[in-house]
């Protein structure tokens, strides 16, 4: 996001609400890039005025769940070809938590939204 925060400038702005709870949870490495490169690319990128970019992490349940939100500009349609990121972030989290895993999408009118599901681990498992 600091590279972005270069290239967009004060056209891309980030929001975190990170519960305090969540801070000690393991994220498997680089599960975040691809979807805030889309972010990035696909929402703040297509916008003249830019926006915000919101990421919120949460625990409960044994479960942590990290949401991306984003505006987006729906008139500018899906983008010419599928992109890989989110398969891949599929498929990993598939591989390291088999059903515990999951990326749910939505498309809104105005803001695009990817909401992780993992479980919730501590410690230094190396993932």
């Amino acid at each position: 996001l600091g590279l972005e925060r270069v290239r967009f400038g004060e056209r891309l702005v980030v929001e975190r609400d990170i519960a305090p709870a969540a801070l000690g949870c393991l994220v498997p490495p680089l599960i975040l890039q691809p979807l805030l490169e889309n972010a990035v690319r696909h929402g703040i990128g297509e916008l003249l005025e830019g926006g915000t970019v919101r990421i919120e992490a949460a625990r409960g349940d044994g479960r942590l769940r990290i949401a991306i939100t984003n505006p987006r500009d729906a008139a500018a349609g899906a983008p010419g070809r599928r992109g890989l990121g989110l398969d891949n972030v599929r498929s990993r989290l598939a591989a390291l938590y088999g059903a515990e895993g999951r990326l749910d999408v939505t498309a809104g009118e105005t803001t695009y939204r990817a909401a992780l599901r993992l479980p919730a681990l501590e410690g230094g498992d190396g993932r």
